[in-house]
């Protein structure tokens, strides 16, 4: 019989996804009133396009809104709505500890053998592998260390390094 695992949520900032939106969209709707339309060009073409703008933006926007981060006695799982989606085994994980402040950074930004999917300059993460490791959902680059940011860092490295010591 299988055991059902127990799956622990660790939620991250969110306001400055609705600060995106918000800026986002109306960056749009400057644009769309201020652009002329080109004559010739068909009201559906154009509407089209707006229109997938408007999806590119509820995308990187509002997705993350709906998920958290997770964990459960097999290893750490790293969401940010339909942007990604990490995995990472406790087996693979070095370490994990809460770290000080860093650079302001928009998104995830590599640098080295890190990647920072923390969005703030509080409340961070370090999870550190024992090597690097290919993520298919950061356009393929390999990473040993992984920042995020986190609503309660103290909870997650607790649990973490609890899982870790087994």
């Amino acid at each position: 019989m299988a055991t059902q695992s127990h799956i622990m949520r660790f939620p991250y900032p969110r306001m400055h996804f609705a600060i995106r939106f918000l800026t986002l969209t109306a960056i749009i709707a400057v644009i769309a009133f201020l652009v002329p339309v080109p004559d010739g060009v068909a009201g559906g073409y154009l509407l089209a396009f707006w229109a997938m703008c408007f999806i590119g933006i509820m995308i990187m926007t509002v997705t993350p809104l709906l998920t958290a981060h997770e964990m459960d006695e097999i290893g750490i799982h790293l969401r940010n709505g339909l942007v990604f989606t990490i995995s990472i085994r406790f087996e693979d994980v070095a370490s994990v500890e809460e770290v000080g402040t860093k650079p302001w950074t928009f998104g995830f930004v590599p640098a080295g053998g890190k990647v920072i999917l923390a969005n703030g300059n509080r409340n961070l993460v370090s999870i550190k592998l024992k090597s690097r490791r290919r993520f298919r959902s950061l356009l393929g680059r390999s990473f040993n260390e992984i920042v995020i940011d986190l609503v309660s860092p103290d909870e997650f490295v607790k649990m973490a390094n609890l899982y870790l010591k087994r």
